[in-house]
């Protein structure tokens, strides 16, 4: 269970290691799950078939660095974190409230903009990270009930019920 009010939201760990500075802004860390919506050709109605959960492509961290330390250290993370010449890109479990509450648990570095200098003299580094999640077999297409099970006479609707109902209590057997 996270408990977000024991946390500060200020601190993002990568692998563990905290960056340098504090976030003071986190944007993109949305959760979108994608549907395609299927009309048939000459009736009325449609259907939806679920296609899985989209990945966050611009998770954006505002970083600032109020010390030479924290400035360094920020040179320092990005020269460790950014992908490499001819590797594999790699990849960072992340601890955040905000980003974790939609659970974005592993990311990769998209993309890091040039500092920027504020009025107070402190610095600004935008880091932008895209979720990795690596594929996992997921269940697509419209939901439709169980009617293999209807026996003549009876209703099919009914059936489907039964048949999903005897899937969860066989879901909660097993928890």
């Amino acid at each position: 269970m996270t408990t977000p009010f024991r946390k500060d939201p200020s601190v993002i760990k990568l692998s563990g290691n905290p960056m340098p500075g504090k976030a003071i802004s986190i944007t993109g860390a949305d959760r979108e799950w994608e549907w395609v919506v299927q009309k048939p050709l000459g009736s009325s109605g449609a259907i939806t078939v679920y296609r899985g959960a989209k990945l966050a492509e611009g998770i954006e961290v505002v970083i600032e660095a109020v010390t030479d330390a924290e400035y360094e250290a920020n040179e320092t993370a990005r020269k460790t974190i950014a992908p490499k010449k001819g590797a594999k890109p790699p990849t960072f479990a992340i601890d955040n409230v905000i980003i974790n509450f939609n659970e974005i648990t592993r990311v990769s570095l998209k993309k890091i903009s040039q500092p920027q200098i504020t009025a107070t003299l402190s610095w600004l580094f935008t880091w932008t990270f895209i979720e990795y999640n690596p594929p996992a077999p997921v269940t697509v297409g419209p939901a439709d009930p169980d009617y293999k099970n209807a026996k003549p006479g009876q209703d099919k609707d009914i059936v489907a019920l039964q048949a999903k109902a005897a899937a969860l209590q066989a879901q909660l057997a097993k928890a």
